[in-house]
């Protein structure tokens, strides 16, 4: 199968951007062809998996959380083709790039298909789940189609990873209005943005981010690839989520030192 590749890279003002409000878009990484086939590798790994039946996510009971998406964790495992894409230098070397280290390692892939009709994602911050010792975390969203704000799009809170709106909260209705209600007390920009083919987003971990219920006839296909720097050290885990994902993201690695287990690669 043709590899997708790309040689984007961001410049300082994105960095500036990332750094400051706590996520960027970066439009036109990827060609549409080049996205096209990574929707094929995606697809077709997570079909043969699983036959397009939801796995039930390992760290969330959240009714919400569940029935609005298909997800499926670590596909490079199973797919050459997805390794390539999880792989990709370009991606870790911009994540790099934005959270200013030196080199990234994976944490782990997740595609994400809300399907037509699928219900709103609930505003969280991902890192709530992560038993990582640091802030140096990311996340790149790659939608696999053109994808519309009707279609969900995801929707950040600007600069909400500089504060404590709720990181102790899993994803789920509790979070959802919880952290609503801070967000609008505390006046930070909602920013949403359509999606071409081709675009992405990185977001911090901490970052407070959402999406829409998919109201269009058709699946929001998006693949997720989260990094950590080089060097971040497993935490004592703070709840039972971060537990479940020490043991099933970088097991074999002990609290206090660095998290380079061989599902932790370095990537760049």
């Amino acid at each position: 199968m043709e590899v997708a590749v790309s040689t984007y890279q961001v410049d300082s003002t994105q960095c500036e951007n990332y750094r400051g409000e706590g996520f960027v878009k970066l439009d036109g990484v990827f060609s549409p062809h080049q996205v096209r086939l990574y929707e094929r590798a995606v697809s077709a790994a997570i079909e043969e998996k699983n036959n397009l039946q939801a796995e039930k996510p390992p760290n969330s009971e959240s009714t919400a959380y569940e029935q609005a998406f298909l997800q499926v964790m670590n596909i490079w495992r199973r797919s050459e083709a997805v390794r390539a894409m999880v792989f990709n230098e370009t991606l870790a070397q911009i994540a790099a790039d934005l959270m200013g280290v030196t080199g990234v390692r994976l944490y782990h892939d997740q595609a994400l298909y809300k399907r037509a009709g699928g219900g709103s994602t609930p505003w969280h911050c991902d890192q709530y789940y992560w038993p990582l010792d640091g802030d140096n975390t990311t996340t790149v969203w790659i939608p696999l189609q053109d994808t519309s704000l009707e279609m969900g799009a995801l929707s950040f809170s600007a600069k909400s990873h500089l504060v404590d709106l709720g990181r102790h909260l899993p994803i789920g209705e509790d979070s959802e209005s919880i952290i609503s209600e801070r967000l609008a007390t505390m006046q930070l920009a909602q920013v949403e943005n359509a999606f071409k083919a081709g675009d992405v987003s990185f977001h911090s971990g901490w970052t407070f981010h959402s999406a829409r219920r998919n109201t269009t006839g058709s699946p929001r296909r998006a693949m997720t690839i989260i990094y950590m720097a080089d060097g971040t050290r497993l935490k004592q885990p703070e709840n039972d989520n971060q537990l479940a994902d020490w043991q099933q993201w970088c097991p074999g690695a002990k609290v206090g030192e660095v998290v380079q287990t061989p599902l932790n690669p370095l990537l760049c």
